[in-house]
């Protein structure tokens, strides 16, 4: 125990001075007055009798770190952050009856309005009047049929301006209606800008043409390449509203790139696993071998083994090879070869990741895994520059001379000034216009003047021209009207965290790596720091560090960071995320990253159903993403197979695609609701035909088969239908039938069931709900 908490202590001493807070406040309430605090507050049962806890301290004040256990067969817990003035950071009630199995199998007992109603009330509960007054909900997220809960997500608002860092996420529960997760962050003591003082919008406008702007690119989606008009910079890049300069984004954002390889490796690996591989098996692999189309593995690794940046000798061995499936939409093959030699003892290690065409032998990345060797910085950024130039003029120099260097906010990697590491990237030039998606990168050592990781991501497609595509005026005046700019107040100058050091405490204190190495989750961060901080009250050291390891990985919600009072605000134009800055480069139309036009998501509310008898059914299921398009629902008209589908599209563990979409949008997407549901088994082949109207019997068909009764109802001889027209029953479907009316899916007319009569829009979402409620 005491080993552990001194090499905690040992890691806190070496950056403790690097972040502020950590100082010893001798304020507010103690332990026990804290405990009974939170748990008469909140109102936590006897049933949890196990309790353990953490402490840290952070600008200034004492912050508490509680669980209470369930001693049931899944130890339910409820996780509490609160700091010593009693203000409730983050609260997380576990319960494993709650999390859902696969996708949720039934309908939610409470609706969005009562959710947000109890989302409230809890707020208020936690709160006080004037700072929930100052909220704004400014999104209430539509459940999917998949989902446990409902989020509600509320930033601040002063003076008509909105504050983001100022923010209350919650979660209820969509059966219990209880709270699921609450998590605020909270800067106190601000002295924000007036907003009367900020420049106008169009002088706002001016400056971003003439200091940010706008640049065609050519843009990459799938194997289709698009023309476009994007942001130059990234949308951290802002406006200061009332002296209209230019804002650099946070040092906190800047500098972390970490992708899991061991010292010393580029972590390319990682990105190249993060795509879908289709690795091939040895039968396969022997086969193509045989065709000659491909070279061997043997004739991979010799490329490999005399490249002569690896610096192989006999010492290394081949770990493993695999071929599979090329990222260039499966024109080519590609061989993964690991090579390694290993004395983890002697510190003489060294791992090598390369990927080779294996179509023509081209190396397309490698990255190169060694221990950090510390010392000064020997190469000065132009000088490794140079290096990698070299390199590249003499591996790749068709492709190199096609290419111009980018240097952007995002570059540098794991603490360049502190490690010595540089990145340079370099993107594909076409026609005079940048390839945004096809790019070179390099990563080179400065202390022992080394490339240790390659990768290049370049596609051979078809590029259109940029004849006709729109002046560069009328692209700003369509982003103005269509995306803009908006004021808000933003917290700059967040304190610098060195991603190593994080990293390092994070493994000590056994926090989830992934999620506190990366910048972009400061307050993993900072949550991780000042649960490690706690270790250094010796008797509560194991349960604060268990707690933080507990806490990130039950985490859904973003963890809350209590802020320094005072702290640097700035009142700026920022370009507004919620639509895409991607502008198609002859119409002007706003794209999604896909190339396809954006259509604004919208609640689904239907202006023609008041008084139909599918009402109730129709709007429970809107408020869940289980919609036709609207406004209007058109109840009584008859609903086409593909209509149809996509709904049941929705109520699947594999519809994912398909979730909260109200209609297909062209024939490319239909094709792959059809393919999905064939692989599921719920349409065949011979059944597509997506425009046709849909009969009675057939949607029972497709239902029954959705919920995985079909191989019962196929045994059509063991049913008594007693419709008084079964007989226009096909055959086949008998069972079906019977099973829809004994599940009470579907009704007859009487004693009528009408098998061929088509199917109505009302009607098919009557079905659709009556099924959900048949779902285990």
């Amino acid at each position: 125990m005491k080993r552990k908490v001194s090499l905690i202590l040992a890691i806190i001493m070496v950056f403790a001075a690097g972040i502020p807070g950590f100082i010893h406040a001798e304020q507010g309430m103690g332990l026990e007055e804290a405990i009974k605090f939170a748990k008469g507050l909140l109102e936590i049962s006897e049933e949890y009798t196990e309790f353990n806890y953490g402490v840290s301290t952070y600008s200034g004040k004492r912050v508490w770190d509680f669980r209470w256990t369930r001693k049931d067969m899944y130890e339910s817990s409820i996780n509490v952050m609160m700091d010593d003035s009693g203000d409730i950071l983050r609260y997380y009630n576990y319960n494993y009856n709650y999390t859902g199995t696969g996708m949720g199998k039934k309908l939610p007992n409470v609706s969005r309005s009562k959710a947000q109603e109890i989302a409230e009330d809890f707020i208020k509960k936690l709160n006080s009047q004037d700072l929930f007054d100052s909220l704004k909900l400014v999104e209430s997220s539509q459940r999917s049929v998949g989902e446990t809960s409902y989020y509600f997500y509320y930033i601040a608002i002063h003076d008509g301006v909105p504050v983001p860092f100022n923010n209350i996420n919650v979660s209820v529960n969509y059966d219990t209606g209880e709270i699921q997760s609450y998590s605020k962050t909270w800067a106190y003591d601000v002295e924000f800008p007036k907003a009367d003082d900020a420049i106008g919008l169009e002088e706002a406008e001016k400056v971003y043409r003439e200091e940010l702007g706008l640049k065609l690119t050519y843009n990459l989606a799938g194997d289709k390449v698009y023309l476009a008009y994007t942001p130059v910079y990234s949308s951290q890049y802002v406006i200061d509203a009332i002296s209209g300069e230019v804002i650099n984004p946070a040092p906190i954002s800047r500098g972390i790139y970490y992708e899991g390889m061991p010292a010393g490796g580029m972590g390319e690996r990682g990105v190249d696993v993060a795509a879908e591989k289709v690795i091939l098996t040895p039968e396969e692999i022997k086969s193509i071998e045989e065709s000659g189309e491909l070279i061997t593995q043997e004739e991979a690794e010799k490329i490999a083994r005399e490249f002569e940046i690896f610096e192989i000798d006999d010492s290394f061995i081949l770990d493993g090879a695999s071929l599979r499936r090329g990222w260039d939409f499966e024109r080519n093959y590609i061989w993964d070869l690991y090579l390694l030699k290993e004395d983890r003892e002697a510190k003489d290690y060294k791992y090598i990741n390369v990927s080779l065409n294996a179509n023509t032998g081209e190396i397309l990345n490698f990255d190169i895994s060694y221990p950090m060797v510390e010392g000064e910085k020997k190469f000065t950024e132009e000088e490794a520059k140079k290096v990698v130039e070299e390199f590249l003029e003499k591996i790749h120099p068709e492709k190199f001379k096609n290419t111009k260097y980018e240097k952007s906010d995002r570059d540098i990697i794991i603490m360049e000034n502190e490690t010595g590491r540089y990145n340079f990237k370099y993107v594909r030039v076409v026609n005079g216009i940048p390839f945004v998606d096809n790019y070179i990168n390099v990563r080179f050592d400065g202390i022992n003047g080394k490339i240790y990781g390659f990768y290049m991501n370049w596609q051979e497609v078809e590029i259109p021209l940029a004849e006709g595509v729109l002046p560069i005026d009328e692209a700003y005046n369509l982003f103005f009207e269509n995306v803009g700019l908006k004021l808000e107040y933003r917290q700059m100058g967040l304190p610098y965290v060195n991603s190593e050091k994080a990293r390092a405490v994070a493994e000590a204190a056994g926090v989830a790596v992934d999620a506190v190495a990366s910048a972009e989750i400061d307050a993993a961060t900072d949550a991780a720091v000042d649960a490690v901080a706690s270790a250094e009250i010796d008797a509560a050291a194991d349960t604060a560090v268990d707690s933080a390891a507990g806490e990130a990985v039950t985490s859904v919600m973003p963890m809350p960071v209590p802020r320094a009072a005072k702290k640097s605000v700035n009142l700026v134009y920022a370009v507004n995320t919620d639509k895409p800055s991607i502008l198609d480069a002859f119409t002007g139309e706003l794209l999604n990253a896909d190339g396809e036009p954006y259509v604004e998501k919208a609640p689904v509310e239907y202006t023609d159903i008041s008084d139909h008898y599918a009402k109730e059914q129709i709007e429970t299921l809107a408020e869940i993403g289980i919609a036709l398009e609207g406004p209007t629902f058109r109840p009584n008209e008859k609903i086409k197979q593909k209509d149809f589908l996509l709904l049941i599209s929705q109520i699947i563990d594999r519809g994912y695609d398909f979730y909260n979409k109200t209609a297909l949008e062209n024939n490319s997407e239909t094709e792959r609701l059809y393919n999905l549901l064939i692989r599921e088994g719920i349409v065949k082949e011979d059944e597509k035909n997506p425009e046709a109207p849909l009969t009675r019997e057939e949607s029972v068909k497709f239902v029954i088969r959705t919920l995985k009764y079909d191989k019962v109802a196929d045994l059509k001889d063991i049913f008594n239908c007693d419709f008084l027209d079964k007989d226009e029953i096909d055959a086949d479907l008998i069972g079906y039938v019977v099973l829809a009316k004994g599940f009470n899916i579907v009704n007859g007319y009487g004693n009528y069931f009408r098998p061929k009569e088509e199917l109505k829009r009302g009607d098919a979402i009557i079905i659709i709900y009556n099924s959900l409620k048949v779902l285990p």
